[in-house]
């Protein structure tokens, strides 16, 4: 049994990677701005917003080195 979710995730103008968020279920723009908003206030302040995306995803295990 495969369970989904959504990942949010992107870069700054910068080239920095944003932190991927993990979803439930496919978020509003709003909440996904909100969220990143508050990760990221200095990119909000002076760049006005962050590049993101959302994908939908299959529930996995990472493994590290």
């Amino acid at each position: 049994m495969s369970t989904k979710r959504w990942v949010t995730f992107g870069r700054t103008e910068s080239g920095d990677d944003l932190v991927p968020i993990i979803w439930d279920e496919r978020p509003p723009h709003h909440v996904v701005e909100d969220a990143y908003r508050e990760l990221y206030p200095q990119e909000y302040r002076y760049v006005g917003h962050v590049n993101w995306t959302a994908a939908e995803a299959e529930e996995g295990v990472i493994l590290h080195d």
